[in-house]
C-alpha cells in the first residue's frame, strides 16, 4: 500500500502549504507517507487529492479539513505497516493521531468523497447561498475549532438543499437545448451540448449537473404545457451521458425515475449515440436502473442492440445456491469483483474477502445474459448489508441464502426500520428467522426483540444464544436453571453456608409449597416438582421478564457465565427459609 516517494509528495504538499500558508501546522504533512491510500473500496492519490481540493473546496478551512482527513487515515493505516515498528516513528504517528478514535478516522475517510462534495458544490453553484457559502467545517468546543465529522458536513448540506428545492417557485420550466428524440403525445428528449443546464437545475430542484464535465452531454425528458397561445417545456428526467454511457440518471429532486416514463427511457436506451450504464455520481441508489424495466422492455433492447451494456458486475463468479427457477447466488473473489459495485456496499470488508452476487437469465434470441440483482460481502459466515439493483430483488431469491449453512450472522438489524433485509422481508419470514436463526439478531436490543414476539420460543432461542444460556420455556415463564437435587443447586450458589441452609429445610416431599421465595422478590423463586427427572428450577415469571435482563446486564459478561452465581451477585445470597406458620408446624 505506502510506496517511497515521500520527497516528491512532500514537495506537492509544501505547494499546497504555501498556497494555504499554513506552513506551521502542515509542514512535512505527507512526510512518513506513500504516494496513496486506499481500501478495498476506495482508493486515495495524494497529487490529486491536493489538487482537487484547492479547486473544488476552494476555501482554506475545508481544503485543511479534507486533507487532515486523509493524513489521520493514512498515518493510522501506516501505524500497522512493519516500517513503523521503530519507537521514535511509532510515538510520531501516535502524536499525530492522538485524541481521534479509529472509528472516527475510517468513517471520515471512506464517508468524504469527490462525488458527494461535487454535487453540493454545484448546488452551491447554482443557488449561490449563504447558508452554503459561509458553512464552516469547524464547530467551536470550549473556545477551540474542533472538525466536525463527514457525515455531520453532508448532513447539513442535505438539509440545506432540501430547504432550497422546497421554496416556492414559478421556474418548472426550461428553453434551452434542442429536441433529439420526439415522441406521439408531444413529449420529447432534449439535448443540451453544454452538459449542464442553470434552467434544469432551478426547474428539477438539483445540481443541474453543475459545471458539466468534459464530454458531458445531458439529455432532459420534457412534457410541453401549453399556455395561451405558446408552448412551455417542463423537465421531469435529467440523464447525463458522457462517451456513449449513461452515468447519472435522476428524476425530480434527485429521486428514482417514476415507471411511468420507461417508455421514453426505452426510447433514449435504443438511440444510436448510447452506448451502455455505468451510472455513478450522487446517489447512484437513486439513478435510473435498467432491471427496473419490464422484462419484455429490457428483451427488446437487447434483442435490437446485443451489446448494449448494463451489467456492472459480469460471469465470473461461481455458482453458490441454486435458488429454484429464479436464478442462482455466485461467490466472487474480492480481486476480481468491481469496485464500483464495491462501492455501493456501506460496511467495510477486510482484505481478500468473499462477495456474493444474486444473479439471474434473461435470454434473447441472439445469447444469454447474466443480470446482477444484488450483492454482499461475506467473512467467515457473517453477512454485510445488502445493496439491491432498483427494485428487482424478490424476496423468494433472499429466504434460501438467509436459512443456508453459509450465514451464521448479520452486519445489519433486522428488527430495525434501517435494515434493507427487512424491507425485502415479510414478517412472517422474520419470525421465522428469529426462532430457527437465533444468531441473526444478536445486535437487536432485547427490549425491542422482547416488544415484538413476548414471552415465546423465539425469545428463548434468542435468549439462550445472546447470552450462552440453557433458559426453557414454561407456560407462565421461564425455567432459567434446572438441578437434580438440592445439593447441586447449593453448590452452584458458591456460597459456604448454602448447603447447612439447604439440610434446615428437610425432605422436598415435605414442604408446604412447591416454591420458595429465594431472593425476596415473589417473581424469581425456586421450584420443586417431584414428577420432573430434574425437579428443582429456578423460575422467572413472564411479566418481570424485561426486568430481570436489564438488571443482569449480560451482555457486559465477555466470558461464559454461571447464572445462579450472577444472579446472586445481582440479588443477594438466597435465603432459603419457609414461613413462620410451617416452622412452628414442623
Amino acid at each position: 500500500m505506502f510506496e517511497n516517494e515521500a520527497g516528491h509528495y512532500l514537495s506537492l504538499s509544501m505547494r499546497y502549504i504555501i498556497i494555504m500558508k499554513r506552513k506551521d501546522r502542515y509542514q512535512g504533512m505527507f512526510k512518513l507517507l506513500s504516494s496513496s491510500i486506499r481500501t478495498s473500496s476506495k482508493r486515495v492519490r495524494f497529487k490529486n487529492a491536493i489538487e482537487w481540493s484547492l479547486k473544488s473546496l476552494k476555501k482554506d478551512d475545508r481544503i485543511v479539513w479534507y486533507l487532515s482527513i486523509l493524513q489521520r487515515f493514512a498515518l493510522l493505516e501506516l501505524r500497522g505497516q512493519e516500517m513503523s515498528k521503530t519507537k521514535k516513528l511509532r510515538n510520531k504517528i501516535e502524536r499525530k493521531i492522538q485524541g481521534w478514535e479509529e472509528d472516527r478516522i475510517r468513517e471520515d475517510f471512506e464517508l468524504f468523497t469527490e462525488e458527494k462534495w461535487e454535487h453540493f458544490a454545484n448546488v452551491q453553484a447554482v443557488f449561490s447561498h449563504p447558508m452554503m457559502l459561509d458553512y464552516s467545517f469547524y464547530e467551536k468546543v470550549s473556545e477551540k475549532l474542533v472538525a466536525k465529522k463527514a457525515s455531520e458536513v453532508f448532513d447539513d448540506f442535505e438539509k440545506m438543499e432540501n430547504h432550497l428545492q422546497s421554496q416556492p417557485g414559478n421556474d418548472r420550466f426550461c428553453s434551452d437545448g434542442e429536441v433529439q428524440i420526439e415522441f406521439g403525445d408531444g413529449w420529447a428528449w432534449f439535448g443540451v451540448a453544454a452538459g449542464f443546464s442553470r434552467q434544469e437545475a432551478t426547474a428539477m430542484r438539483h445540481c443541474g449537473n453543475g459545471e458539466g464535465g468534459n464530454g458531458d452531454y445531458l439529455f432532459s425528458l420534457r412534457e410541453p404545457i401549453k399556455k395561451i397561445s405558446n408552448i412551455h417545456w417542463k423537465p421531469h428526467l435529467t440523464f447525463i451521458l458522457n462517451g456513449g454511457y449513461l452515468g447519472e440518471m435522476k428524476g425530480y429532486g434527485n429521486q428514482k425515475p417514476d415507471s411511468r416514463f420507461h417508455s421514453y427511457i426505452e426510447s433514449l436506451l435504443l438511440s444510436p449515440v448510447v452506448q451502455g450504464i455505468k451510472g455513478g455520481g450522487f446517489l447512484p441508489e437513486k439513478n435510473f436502473n435498467f432491471l427496473e424495466l419490464e422484462e419484455s422492455m429490457q428483451t427488446r433492447i437487447l434483442e435490437k442492440k446485443p451489446d448494449f451494456e448494463f451489467e456492472p458486475i459480469g460471469n465470473c463468479g461461481e455458482v453458490l445456491l441454486e435458488v429454484s427457477d429464479l436464478g442462482a447466488w455466485h461467490i466472487f473473489d474480492d480481486g476480481e469483483f468491481p469496485d464500483e459495485a464495491k462501492s455501493r456496499v456501506f460496511d467495510w470488508p477486510s482484505k481478500n474477502t468473499k462477495w456474493l452476487v444474486f444473479q439471474s437469465t434473461l435470454s434473447t434470441s441472439i445469447r444469454d445474459y447474466q443480470r446482477s440483482h444484488a450483492w454482499c460481502f461475506l467473512e467467515q459466515g457473517r453477512l454485510s448489508r445488502l445493496y439491491i439493483e432498483g427494485y428487482s430483488l424478490c424476496v423468494e431469491s433472499v429466504v434460501p441464502l438467509l436459512k443456508s449453512k453459509f450465514v451464521s450472522s448479520l452486519n445489519e438489524d433486522l428488527l430495525s426500520l434501517e435494515s434493507q433485509l427487512a424491507k425485502v422481508l415479510k414478517k412472517e419470514q422474520i419470525d421465522d428467522l428469529l426462532v430457527n436463526k437465533p444468531s441473526f439478531f444478536t445486535v437487536s436490543p432485547l427490549e425491542v426483540l422482547f416488544e415484538r414476539v413476548g414471552h415465546s420460543k423465539a425469545m428463548v432461542e434468542n435468549i439462550n444464544y445472546r447470552f450462552g444460556l440453557e433458559v426453557k420455556m414454561h407456560s407462565e415463564g421461564l425455567e432459567l436453571q434446572s438441578y437434580s437435587s438440592l445439593i447441586e443447586f447449593a453448590e452452584q450458589t458458591g456460597v459456604g453456608s448454602m448447603p447447612r441452609k439447604i439440610q434446615n429445610l428437610g425432605n422436598p416431599q415435605n414442604w408446604p409449597t412447591s416454591e420458595i421465595d429465594l431472593f425476596q422478590i415473589p417473581w424469581l423463586t425456586l421450584h420443586y416438582d417431584e414428577n420432573r427427572d430434574l425437579p428443582f428450577y429456578l423460575f422467572l415469571n413472564q411479566n418481570e421478564i424485561m426486568q430481570f435482563f436489564d438488571t443482569m446486564n449480560l451482555a457486559q459478561n465477555e466470558e461464559k457465565i454461571c447464572l445462579l452465581r450472577e444472579i446472586i451477585y445481582r440479588f443477594g445470597s438466597p435465603e432459603l427459609t419457609f414461613t413462620n406458620a410451617y416452622s412452628e408446624a414442623a
